[in-house]
């Protein structure tokens, strides 16, 4: 018998926000932390940043993102919780955590499934929509998270 070929693969934390199933890269997630860790900002009216966790002597800013991808926001669960994860925007390093309604779990992918490049498929035929954290914030927005994670 013959060598079997390694592909290579990658993971994908796979979530859900309102009736939408996203999936970002593992590379990118630092830590998944529950909801009750996080200190509201009290004015946030028209702030990107919801609130912020201490995290491994860093204030992490939180960002509920149901609002940039259509979803109205709701009152939190037992399953909301934050995914922290590391932005490199314009060259600059950046600890983010996002809010997110429920997990749902780590999907591996292959370079050579056919299905790789279209669409990202779980077990049973679930599609997730791959979110590219680098791009879900505008100008404004990547100024904000600096100055705060400043």
């Amino acid at each position: 018998m013959g060598a079997e070929v390694i592909k290579n693969s990658t993971s994908f934390l796979t979530f859900l926000i309102g009736s939408g199933l996203y999936g970002i890269n593992v590379s990118k997630i630092q830590n998944i932390i529950e909801i009750s860790r996080i200190s509201v900002l009290s004015n946030n009216a028209n702030s990107l940043i919801i609130g912020n966790i201490g995290l491994r002597g860093i204030t992490l800013p939180v960002i509920d993102i149901r609002p940039k991808l259509g979803f109205a926001q709701i009152e939190y669960t037992d399953s909301t919780c934050v995914v922290a994860m590391e932005l490199n925007i314009n060259n600059q390093e950046i600890l983010v955590g996002i809010l997110v309604d429920s997990l749902n779990e780590v999907s591996e992918q292959f370079e050579n499934d056919n299905e790789y490049m279209e669409s990202k498929k779980l077990n049973f035929e679930q599609k997730f929509q791959l979110l590219n954290p680098e791009k879900l914030f505008n100008n404004n927005e990547i100024e904000q998270l600096i100055k705060y994670g400043s």
